[in-house]
C-alpha cells in the first residue's frame, strides 16, 4: 500500500469557504490549523517553543472556546463591523486581542516552514518512537484519533488520547475550539458514531463473531465496544503501522503497570498490505473463517487508492465474504475530491484518487446484493450486504 503522505486529510471534503481557506495560502487563513504546532518536534523544536508556549499556556486554554465571542453573529470572515467605535463586552475585546496575537505569531511561524509537511513527519515520529521514513505510515492515524478525541465522538474511549499523546491532542483541540460547528459534521467525526452503530446492530440483531478491520490504524473499537465481546476482531495494516501500534499499547501498558482490557473476545493485528494479492489469506491464516459471515470495515482509506487498485480490494473483499456478510466504509464524491483544500501547496501532489458517485451501483456491480447509503455533505456512509 502506498504510504498516505498526508496528515491532511483529516480535513477532507470540506469546502474552500467553509473553514477559511479562501485561497491557497491555506496556512495563513483565519482559521490556520493549530495541528501542525508541537513542542517536542525535533527539527522545528527551537523555533516553536517560544511560539507554542502561549497557546499551551493554562489561561490561553481558558480563552479558547471563548475565541468566537471576538466576532458579530452578522460578520463573514470576510466582512469587519462598519465602526470600531461600536462598543464591545470587555471580555470581546480581551478574547479578540488574545486571536490577534496567537494569528500573528501563527503566520510569522508558517512563513519559516517551507513544507509543513514536515511537522507532522516529524510529530509521527516522536509519537510513534520510529525512525523518519516510517512516519508517513503513521501520520494519518494520529491526526485522525486526535481530531476524534477533540470533537469529541471518542469521549469513553479509554485509551486513543493516551495513545495520540497530549502535545498532539492539546493542538487539535485547539483547532476544534476555533470551528466547532465545521466539526461536528467532518466526515472523519461523523463517520465513527455511523459505524460504531451499525457495528452494534449487526452483532446483537444478526449474531456475527467476526470483525476484519482493514487499514485500522489506531482504531480501537476492540478496546471501546462492549457489543464485542463475542467477536474475534482482525486488524490488518502495514507492517511499520502495525509494529508502531503495538509499541504504543506495550508501552501504555508498562505505564500503567496494567494490561489494557479488550472489549472485544480476541483481536489479532496483521501485517499486510491491500495491494498485494496475498492479504485476504493471511486473515485467514490469522483464523478467519471465510464460510461464516463477517463485518469487514475500511473506514477513511478508500479513497487513497487509484481506481483500478479499488477495483481489486473491493474484489478481493467480496472473496472474503460468506453470505450474510456486511462490508462498511466511506468514500467521497467527485465534488468532495475537487474541493479539497490541501493538494494546492506548492508540489503537493493529490491525496485523493478514487471517487465514488453512485455508491449502490458500485457496490452492486461488484457481487454485492443490498447496498445501502447515507450522505453527509461529500461522503458516503456503505453498508454492502452480500446475501
Amino acid at each position: 500500500m502506498k504510504a498516505i503522505s498526508s496528515s491532511l486529510a483529516l480535513l477532507a471534503a470540506t469546502s474552500p469557504d467553509t473553514h477559511g481557506f479562501k485561497s491557497n495560502n491555506a496556512l495563513t487563513s483565519r482559521h490556520t490549523p493549530l495541528a501542525f504546532v508541537n513542542p517536542t518536534l525535533s527539527r522545528h523544536n527551537s523555533q516553536i517553543s517560544n511560539h507554542y508556549s502561549s497557546l499551551s499556556s493554562p489561561t490561553n486554554r481558558r480563552l479558547t472556546p471563548l475565541l468566537s465571542l471576538s466576532r458579530r453573529p452578522e460578520e463573514s470572515d470576510n466582512q469587519k463591523p462598519a465602526s470600531n467605535d461600536e462598543p464591545h463586552h470587555p471580555l470581546c475585546r480581551l478574547v479578540q486581542n488574545a486571536q490577534t496575537h496567537v494569528e500573528a505569531q501563527m503566520t510569522e511561524l508558517f512563513k519559516q516552514i517551507k513544507n509543513p509537511m514536515d511537522l507532522l513527519l516529524d510529530q509521527a515520529a516522536v509519537q510513534s518512537k520510529i525512525s523518519r521514513n516510517e512516519a508517513p505510515v503513521i501520520q494519518t492515524a494520529l491526526t485522525v484519533a486526535a481530531v476524534k478525541v477533540a470533537a469529541g465522538v471518542l469521549d469513553e474511549d479509554p485509551i486513543t488520547p493516551k495513545l495520540v499523546g497530549k502535545e498532539l491532542l492539546l493542538a487539535m483541540r485547539v483547532m476544534v475550539s476555533f470551528a466547532p460547528n465545521f466539526f461536528k459534521e467532518l466526515g472523519i467525526v461523523s463517520r465513527s458514531p455511523w459505524i460504531d452503530d451499525r457495528i452494534s446492530t449487526l452483532v446483537n440483531d444478526h449474531q456475527i463473531d467476526q470483525l476484519v478491520i482493514l487499514a485500522a490504524g489506531l482504531d480501537t473499537r476492540a478496546y471501546r465496544l462492549p457489543e464485542l465481546d463475542t467477536v474475534s476482531v482482525y486488524e490488518l495494516d502495514l507492517p511499520p503501522m502495525v509494529d508502531a501500534k503495538n509499541r504504543l499499547i506495550n508501552e501504555l501498558e508498562v505505564e500503567q503497570e496494567a494490561n489494557i482490557p479488550l472489549s472485544a473476545q480476541s483481536i489479532t493485528r496483521i501485517p499486510g498490505n491491500l495491494l498485494e494479492s496475498n492479504w485476504t489469506q493471511s486473515i485467514i491464516d490469522a483464523g478467519f473463517d471465510p464460510e461464516k459471515p463477517a463485518i469487514i470495515l475500511q473506514e477513511g482509506s478508500i479513497y487513497y487508492f487509484q481506481p483500478e487498485e479499488v477495483d481489486a480490494i473491493l474484489s478481493a473483499i467480496r472473496s472474503l465474504s460468506a453470505p450474510g456478510s456486511h462490508l462498511l466504509l466511506d468514500c467521497m464524491t467527485t465534488e468532495g475530491i475537487k474541493q479539497y483544500p490541501f493538494d494546492k501547496f506548492p508540489g503537493q501532489e493529490p491525496t485523493f484518487h478514487t471517487p465514488i458517485d453512485n455508491p449502490k451501483q458500485s457496490f452492486e456491480a461488484q457481487g454485492f446484493n443490498q447496498v445501502e447509503v447515507d450522505k453527509m455533505k461529500e461522503f458516503y456512509f456503505v453498508d454492502a450486504k452480500v446475501e
